[in-house]
């Protein structure tokens, strides 16, 4: 008796091992499989409008995660098909032909690199909701000499502005710092002490 008890319990173990692993699998490869996807700019999305923005779901409204549009001037809306557009992600219009973009008032949140090395932008209209910008937003947009940022914003990421045409502008510096709108965005590399 002793022994079939040992026989038994040695087969569930190794049953439930099996089964364990098959299922660690199983998740890891759907994991990986998904941040591989993000990893390339693919997020998921529900929605396309009629200009090529795309929209994935959030527990908020929607958030623009990609654009499959040709058009130089996006509108990102207040709302889409009755919901709110809450946000943009990771690298939508990197290296995108856009030349302006009018972001809506419903927009909160923008990510990195957003709008990173779209050579041709010069434009940018803020809405009223956007509180936070990512590190890298607006990176490489060389022909963006100016922006009018948002009374709402409460943090903005390292090198959002840099190698623009806002960087580039030696006019904009002021004692190893560069301010735009009344924000301090960018110190020069080396410096020490206070702002």
């Amino acid at each position: 008796e002793a022994k079939m008890k040992s026989k038994f319990l040695k087969r569930a173990g190794a049953l439930f091992l099996s089964v364990a692993l098959a299922v660690g699998t199983c998740l890891t490869t759907a994991y990986t499989q998904t941040v591989t996807a993000w990893a390339k700019d693919q997020w998921p999305y529900n929605y396309t409008d009629e200009n090529g923005v795309q929209y994935g779901t959030t527990e908020d409204g929607l958030f623009v995660s990609g654009y499959k549009g040709t058009g130089t001037d996006v509108v990102i809306p207040d709302t889409y098909e009755g919901m709110k557009v809450v946000g943009i992600t990771n690298n939508v219009f990197h290296k995108k032909e856009i030349e302006s973009v009018v972001i809506g008032d419903n927009v909160q949140w923008i990510y990195s690199g957003a709008f990173a090395n779209c050579k041709q932008l010069t434009t940018v209209t803020f809405g009223n909701s956007v509180n936070y910008m990512d590190f890298e937003v607006f990176y490489g947009c060389e022909k963006l000499e100016e922006v009018e940022l948002p009374d709402t914003l409460k943090t903005l990421g390292e090198n959002a502005f840099m190698n623009t045409g806002i960087y580039n502008n030696e006019e904009n510096w002021q004692d190893n710092g560069l301010y735009q709108d009344g924000w301090l965005i960018e110190i020069k590399e080396g410096t020490t002490g206070y702002f």
